[in-house]
């Protein structure tokens, strides 16, 4: 399984976030950092197929993707994951939207990420670690093979970012190719 990006240029308004990037990814861990502004947010979205000032091609395995087919193949966990919690409980949000979720894995991962002892509550009613450490949940149980993380330990203490570090270690050593946006570089690190 590889991502290769051919080509690629992104603007944001009139401001232009990248240029002619051509890279391929193989299943593992990248890391984007840089400066506010810098475009890592723009890049990630358009590697989900959500942000649409984006000229270049997406090749999957070799074959083009279009940004629905990205949108399919792929699971973002937003900086403010307020925007994509929608479920009524702790245990429904982590596999809301899945045909046919893995329950097992999915109470695995709650106990995982120290949210079991939540399955009942509504996510709103979570503290911010605990919604960032939800969405992270359900990227283990949707099955995608994309995985993008921006700024995952915002609002994380010590103990969550160790916990959040070791999933997407499990996620990477299951083949899925993962990008984290971040200024963290201690979670870089580990």
């Amino acid at each position: 399984m590889e991502l290769t990006i051919h080509a690629l240029s992104h603007s944001y308004g009139d401001k232009k976030a990248l240029t002619g990037f051509t890279h391929t990814f193989a299943p593992g861990i990248t890391a984007l950092l840089g400066p506010n502004g810098a475009g890592k947010t723009t890049f990630s979205r358009a590697l989900c197929g959500l942000h649409k000032e984006t000229s270049g091609s997406y090749l999957w395995n070799g074959n083009p993707q279009k940004p629905k087919e990205r949108m399919k193949s792929s699971y973002m966990v937003m900086q403010d994951v307020n925007y994509q919690l929608f479920a009524e409980s702790v245990e429904a949000e982590c596999t809301f939207g899945i045909k046919h979720p893995d329950a097992t894995l999915a109470e695995t991962t709650l106990k995982e990420l120290g949210l079991a002892p939540f399955r009942a509550r509504h996510p709103n009613t979570l503290s911010g670690g605990q919604k960032q450490r939800l969405a992270a949940a359900t990227s283990m149980v949707c099955g995608k093979d994309l995985l993008v993380f921006d700024e995952p330990t915002s609002g994380l203490d010590f103990d969550s970012m160790v916990r959040l570090a070791a999933l997407i270690q499990r996620l990477s050593k299951l083949g899925k190719i993962i990008f984290i946006v971040t200024h963290d570089y201690e979670f870089v690190c580990r």
